[in-house]
C-alpha cells in the first residue's frame, strides 16, 4: 500500500502505545515496552510501502515512484 495510506495506521499505533505508557506503573519497564512497540509500528509502516519502478529489471534501470 502507499505509505500515505499507511500513515494513519502508524499514527493510531503510536497513540495506542502512548496511552499504554501513560498508565504504566513501572517506568523502566514502560520505556522498554514503548521502544519495542514503537519499533514494531515503524517496521510495519515501512513494510507496508509499495515500490513501483519503471524500466526493466533485467537491464536494472528506471526510476522508483
Amino acid at each position: 500500500m502507499p505509505l500515505s495510506t499507511a500513515l494513519p495506521i502508524l499514527e493510531t499505533d503510536i497513540i495506542k502505545i502512548l496511552d499504554e505508557l501513560s498508565t504504566a506503573e513501572n517506568p523502566e519497564e514502560a520505556r522498554k515496552n514503548y521502544a519495542k512497540k514503537l519499533s514494531k509500528a515503524v517496521y510495519d509502516f515501512v513494510k507496508a510501502g509499495l515500490v513501483k519502478t519503471t524500466g526493466s529489471a533485467a537491464a536494472q534501470f528506471g526510476t522508483i515512484e
